[in-house]
């Protein structure tokens, strides 16, 4: 089983975008330490992406999220459990203003050999 947490462009593009610690690579890394395919998924069989929304605040905390497209309640819960266990990001700006920003994140779950 595998998880791709490949960062999907953002939907939404303001001045400057949010941007992790570190950049996308340490985000990708953070993901795929956070989220482990459910067992219970796998026993199942069920593959698919789940599309999560987020917003961040002016002080790049991350607020609100949802998921947008669901798979299954299980899938969804590891990848809401991630987004609840980030950390600050450094806020989206515009005229090097600190904004409210969001973004959209697509994780897909495939089952391997």
């Amino acid at each position: 089983s595998s998880v791709d947490t490949s960062l999907n462009a953002l939907f939404c593009k303001v001045g400057q975008e949010p941007k992790f610690p570190g950049g996308t690579k340490n985000l990708v890394a953070f993901a795929k330490r956070k989220i482990k395919y459910p067992q219970t998924a796998i026993n199942d069989s069920v593959q698919g992406s789940v599309i999560l929304l987020f917003f961040f605040f002016l002080k790049g905390k991350v607020v609100d999220k949802k998921v947008v497209q669901s798979v299954r309640k299980d899938l969804d819960s590891v990848c809401l459990t991630m987004l609840n266990q980030m950390p600050l990001w450094k806020p989206a700006r515009l005229d090097n203003k600190p904004i409210a920003a969001y973004e959209r994140w697509k994780i897909t779950f495939v089952l391997t050999d």
